[in-house]
């Protein structure tokens, strides 16, 4: 290809991804037909750069692909097919986005203003929580001192959501080690300062979760690699922010207090209705009932959702929201696809640290390594706003985040 097409075909795709990820804050519907159409758009523009790239040099980068015919297989020997469709569907973009973004380039230029709109879309939705919080403050407190959480984007799904501003303080941070004015590096640091301040606000315990591991990550990062005390810094945050936010935020303190509440009885062993951790922990007990029928091949994809009503109306009087899934990536996978499959999914998912670059990449670790732990308590990748940012994230760091210079 000569330089001149490859220049034409950059606002094509830099475009088609703009409006991707614009499309993930505003229709399920439009994040699934830009999803098509930026695979189409790729396989039109690289047919021959795709076909290449199937070696073992790009194991790492396609293999997440694995993923989606995990749950196809299952269809074998499930029953109820239209959950098994439903359920394979969703999982898609695992196969079609590696495909479609192993051989594109863009430029720093183009890189560096998808990023940007991704932090101004993340922080327009930070805007929107605060303003549903300021209108009805009252009324959201006292959700607080139950299951509920402030209302965001995503369908009000804030576990996907505090995912997304976690990977908007990952840009911020590599976009401050790329720009040189110094306006825009204070900029920068008040709008990753802010994100993370929002993330104890809205107090969900994932997006939480996630952020400290990742500033562990960097910590131990620097504390390797250069001579600067940033590590002294970041053990101070660490130790800090959860404390100054019980004692400053309502909605930490609130959350927090529920937290332990709750716990107070699955700790025993007592369950009680309207307890979010109390159900969680049912469910994973109802997910290690299944995986024992059927160890080695699972029950299939279709027949997890069955079972697991089977197992709750056996054991436990619960309500129908109460119902859910076994709370665990790697155990739902091991119910449906047995030992075997979870020991495929466990592979595509360690591959990319045998990448020697990857490795060095702080960026990409930061969100990778929380993202797979998260997978013990989450299942992200059973819905479509999960499937999609940790599909397209894990990718799009790999391929267009560069790892720090060595200082």
């Amino acid at each position: 290809m000569t330089q001149w097409s490859e220049n034409k075909k950059e606002p094509f795709i830099a475009g088609t991804v703009l409006l991707l990820l614009t499309s993930l804050f505003l229709s399920r519907a439009l994040l699934s037909f830009f999803t098509a159409g930026f695979f189409v758009l790729c396989v039109l523009f690289y047919q021959k750069q795709i076909r290449e790239s199937f070696s073992t040099k790009n194991l790492h980068f396609l293999a997440f692909g694995g993923i989606f015919l995990l749950a196809i297989v299952s269809g074998i020997y499930s029953y109820d097919l239209q959950e098994w469709k439903s359920r394979s569907l969703v999982k898609l973009p695992l196969l079609l986005l590696p495909i479609a973004m192993v051989a594109i380039k863009l430029s720093e230029d183009a890189i560096y203003w998808i990023h940007q709109l991704f932090i101004l879309l993340v922080t327009g939705g930070t805007v929107y929580t605060m303003s549903m919080f300021y209108l009805n403050t009252e009324t959201l407190l006292q959700g607080y001192q139950q299951a509920a959480v402030l209302p965001t984007l995503l369908e009000n799904d804030h576990i996907r959501f505090s995912w997304c501003v976690v990977i908007a303080i990952i840009l911020v941070a590599y976009q401050h080690s790329r720009i040189h004015q110094k306006h825009l590096q204070i900029i920068n640091i008040l709008l990753g300062c802010w994100l993370f301040i929002f993330l104890h606000i809205l107090m969900s315990k994932t997006g939480l979760l996630m952020i400290y591991m990742a500033l562990v990550i960097f910590m131990l990062h620097y504390s390797f690699t250069t001579r600067k005390k940033y590590s002294l810094f970041f053990l101070l945050l660490l130790f800090l922010a959860p404390l100054i936010s019980y004692q400053t935020l309502p909605t930490f303190k609130k959350r927090v207090d529920y937290m332990l509440y709750d716990y107070s009885f699955y700790s025993k062993g007592n369950y009680k209705e309207g307890l979010s951790d109390a159900a969680r922990l049912v469910s994973l007990k109802a997910g290690l009932s299944i995986v024992q029928q059927a160890p080695f091949t699972g029950i299939g994809y279709g027949d997890v959702e069955m079972e697991t009503r089977n197992y709750y109306h056996k054991y436990y009087q619960m309500q129908e929201y109460e119902k859910i899934l076994p709370s665990s990536q790697f155990l739902l996978i091991a119910a449906a696809t047995g030992v075997t499959g979870l020991l495929v999914f466990g592979a595509v998912l360690l591959l990319p640290f045998f990448n020697s670059g990857l490795r060095k990449n702080i960026y990409f670790l930061c969100f990778y390594i929380p993202a797979i732990f998260s997978f013990s308590f989450e299942i992200s990748l059973e819905s479509q706003f999960g499937v999609f940012i940790f599909s397209f994230f894990t990718l799009w760091l790999m391929k267009f985040v560069q790892p720090p210079k060595p200082v």
